[in-house]
């Protein structure tokens, strides 16, 4: 038995067990202010589209999309601050452009907005 090694079998270790490779970390693609940043952006877009879609299905509702758009817009201009208080922790880098983008477009949305809807009243 010279250079032969002798393996010794584990009765409690499951032969599948020993089989399985583990996979290697998945590196992170993106972080929570990156992801912040992109709905800061899309947010006011649904909004326009969830208000067209409703106005079009249910045009005596009228309260209801415009509620749903100024949410929306609302969401839109909070993930955009979140996005870039987020910029000390994970940096500025695909945070930064997105996320003022998202907010002058949901500032301005809202801009126009709540006076009009304020005047309708």
């Amino acid at each position: 038995m010279s250079g032969e090694t002798q393996e010794t079998h584990n009765p409690y270790e499951s032969p599948v067990a020993a089989s399985v490779v583990e996979a290697p970390p998945v590196a992170q693609t993106s972080s929570f202010g990156t992801n912040a940043a992109k709905l800061s952006w899309q947010l006011p877009f649904v909004g326009v589209v969830v208000s067209i879609v409703l106005g079009i299905f249910m045009p005596a509702q009228k309260a209801i999309f415009g509620a749903s758009f100024i949410i929306l817009c609302g969401a839109g201009f909070v993930c955009a601050l979140v996005a870039l208080a987020s910029i000390v922790r994970f940096g500025w880098r695909r945070i930064l452009i997105p996320a003022c983008i998202g907010l002058l477009i949901s500032a301005g949305l809202l801009a126009i907005l709540i006076p009009l809807i304020l005047a309708l009243r």
